[in-house]
């Protein structure tokens, strides 16, 4: 009997380790909605983000010294295959249209490493049925961070050197979006 509990026990770690092995290589993340109170995650995210080379959707170079150009930065970091990424964005639009002068926003497609896949031709798609003007990057290898991303979307504010400020918020929170950036901003 004890060998069959253990055989069971083994069986069921090698799934579980060949589950996270294949997340691991294919990048899959969680679409997440607005989580309650209690439901919130948190997750180990970097201190700082700057440091990559990429291009935006459309093919232009972009580099952390983005950051640079704004006091602070509003990185929403979200995926084609996400509903309530994709159901924020007209949202994310109207707030990128109302914010001060030293402040942006900066998507980044997590699902699209490149443009030679069906997710950017669906990324591109999304940003123009929805009228986004704010720069969208790929998720491209220079993005280290991007290792720690398990759920979109996830929102982070960042400083003009790429420090981030405050916790990730994970989930679709544009309400909490704006409230972290004004409680900055009102400093």
């Amino acid at each position: 009997m004890k060998s069959k509990y253990g055989i069971f026990l083994f069986a069921l770690f090698a799934v579980c380790c060949g589950l996270l092995a294949f997340r691991s290589l294919t990048g899959d993340s969680v679409d997440m909605g607005p989580l309650e109170e209690d439901e919130k995650i948190s997750i180990d995210f970097p201190d700082n983000i700057a440091g990559f080379t990429t291009t935006d959707l459309f093919g232009n170079e972009v580099t952390s010294a983005v950051f640079a150009e704004k006091d602070v930065t509003l990185v929403n970091i979200w995926g084609t295959f996400c509903d309530p990424c994709i159901e924020e964005l007209p949202d994310l639009q109207e707030l990128s249209e109302s914010m001060p002068e030293n402040a942006q926003l900066i998507g980044i497609v997590g699902d699209v490493k490149s443009a030679r896949n069906d997710e950017y031709v669906e990324a591109l798609s999304l940003v123009g049925k929805n009228g986004i003007t704010y720069t969208n990057l790929l998720a491209d290898r220079s993005m280290k961070f991007m290792d720690k991303i398990m759920f979109v979307p996830t929102t982070v504010l960042v400083d003009s050197e790429g420090n981030v400020i405050g916790e990730p918020i994970i989930g679709s929170e544009v309400d909490e979006y704006k409230k972290a950036l004004a409680d900055y901003l009102n400093k």
